[in-house]
């Protein structure tokens, strides 16, 4: 059997072996904070979700951490009036090579897009890696909106925060300065 690790789909095994002390300093943490949280119900205990404000160790709605993420260049913004960034993560996917966060007028961040730009192989290898977030996102408070039939893609809405809306595609994408063959776009509507 495999070792379980934790973190990200595609999380590379070096970079965990480097911040072993972190997570684990980190998950006693998150067992302290979700033993406070807990609501019981049945005799069964339900722990709150993982926010999903936070991707790739960035708060979508703050400044970008500088202290998780290198800004490398400039990328073209959805919005005139908005900026975005080429970063590069401390902790990355190996799924994917780019990273871009966009910010609004106060230089939040209200987007991610996380994606490739070389091919990522057949479409069952794409397939399988949307399976892999796919069950990685079920611990957020995330709805499910994709189409059962639909294995090339991955679209979700959160349950609580309206206008904000995660999708993931195998499908080759082309828009602004990004060329994509496999992406994860969160995305928070300001207008």
């Amino acid at each position: 059997m495999a070792p379980i690790m934790a973190g990200e789909p595609g999380t590379l095994e070096e970079e965990i072996k480097k911040n072993d002390n972190k997570i684990i300093l980190k998950k006693d943490k998150k067992i302290v904070l979700k033993k406070e949280n807990r609501v019981l119900t049945k005799n069964k205990v339900h722990l709150p979700k993982n926010p999903i404000t936070q991707l790739f160790h960035q708060r979508i709605g703050d400044k970008i951490d500088t202290t998780y993420a290198a800004m490398v260049g400039a990328c073209l913004p959805r919005y005139k009036e908005h900026t975005c960034e080429i970063v590069k993560p401390k902790k990355q996917s190996s799924h994917f090579n780019k990273y871009y966060y966009y910010l609004n007028s106060s230089k939040e961040v209200n987007a991610i897009i996380a994606f490739s730009d070389k091919r990522v192989g057949n479409l069952e290898q794409c397939r399988s890696m949307i399976t892999e977030w796919s069950d990685y996102f079920k611990n957020f408070d995330l709805t499910n909106n994709t189409d059962k039939s639909n294995k090339d893609q991955l679209l979700l809405d959160h349950a609580n925060i309206h206008k904000t809306e995660l999708s993931m595609s195998c499908l080759p994408e082309e828009f602004r300065d990004v060329k994509s063959y496999f992406s994860l776009k969160l995305l928070i509507y300001e207008h």
